[in-house]
Order: structure tokens, then C-alpha cells, then sequence
């Protein structure tokens, strides 16, 4: 656990060399931690967009040893997101839901994933007020909702949460 978290200090001081040195220590002194596997797929993800391959083995490998963690398994989703695996990206947000259907990220996360990439609005709407209902102060929903309102032309709804927002 320290070297996972030094890995991460030593990641957010720009140290990348060392940080990655620290990740993999500590999946050396620890290889089922979990953990470690995720910050060091975040690492990567963060500093080098262009080793998201490995990034995804590393998310996948955290995911295969803590299959009930919601964090973990929305962050597999979202390198695979990232990575434009769009389908694959949805199955594990989806899968995500159904073993956590309380965690309010995995319905964000499709929201977010529906607007920006796949253009899908009405869908994002559903996802979204999924989240207001679970999440219901969360300012970075109400921007999804927002957004989503703008962009179906639904402007009464969107000055309700603008309402809601300035609250």
C-alpha cells in the first residue's frame, strides 16, 4: 500500500519515472493488491495517452482481483472509453450497474460516454436523471443535465436546473 501511494505522490509531482518504479514495486511486494494495478492504470492513462493498451491490462487485472469494487470496475470502463472501445466501454458500465445499482459514477459515466462520443441524448437523459435521483446535489451532474437539456432544445428544463445549480 505505501508503494502505491508513493507511486501516486510521486505521479502527481510529475516524477514519472519513479512513480512507475513505485507501482510496480509494490505489485511485486504485493501482486493481489488490487489497487495498485488501478493507480497504476491511471498513471499511465494521465501521463502516457499513448500506452492506453497497457493501462487497459492493468485496469483488467485490478478488475479480475476485486470484481465487487464499483471504483474499479468504472475505471475499466473508462479506459476502454478512452481507448474508443465504445461497445466494450458500455458492457462494463452496464455490468458495473447491475452489481451496484446504487453507485451513482456508473450511470454518469454512461451519461457522459452517450453525449460526448456516441451522440445518444435521449438515452443520456435516462442515465442522468438516474444519477440526479441517486446523487441528487451533485454539481457535476447537474452539468450533465444541463448539457443534455441544451443540446435537446428542452430549454425550460435546462433554466430548472440552471435554477438548480445557482441553489
Amino acid at each position: 500500500e505505501a508503494y502505491a501511494t508513493l507511486g501516486n505522490l510521486l505521479s502527481d509531482s510529475n516524477r514519472f519515472d519513479e512513480a512507475e518504479a513505485a507501482f510496480q514495486q509494490a505489485i511485486e511486494l504485493s501482486p493481489n493488491y488490487a489497487t495498485a494495478w488501478h493507480w497504476y492504470s491511471l498513471h499511465l492513462t494521465n501521463n502516457f495517452p499513448l500506452r492506453v493498451n497497457e493501462a487497459i491490462d492493468l485496469a483488467e487485472k485490478a478488475a479480475e482481483l476485486d470484481p465487487r469494487s464499483s471504483i474499479i470496475s468504472n475505471w475499466l470502463g473508462s479506459v476502454y472509453w478512452r481507448r474508443g472501445l465504445f461497445s466494450v466501454a458500455e458492457r462494463q458500465y452496464k455490468k458495473l450497474i447491475e452489481l451496484d445499482p446504487d453507485f451513482s459514477q456508473g450511470y454518469r459515466s454512461l451519461a457522459g460516454m452517450s453525449i460526448s462520443s456516441l451522440g445518444q441524448f435521449q438515452q443520456a437523459l435516462v442515465y442522468a436523471l438516474k444519477v440526479k435521483e441517486l446523487d441528487p446535489g451533485n454539481i457535476v451532474s447537474l452539468i450533465i443535465l444541463l448539457q443534455i437539456y441544451l443540446e435537446l432544445d428542452d430549454l425550460a428544463a435546462a433554466e430548472s436546473i440552471r435554477e438548480q445549480m445557482q441553489e
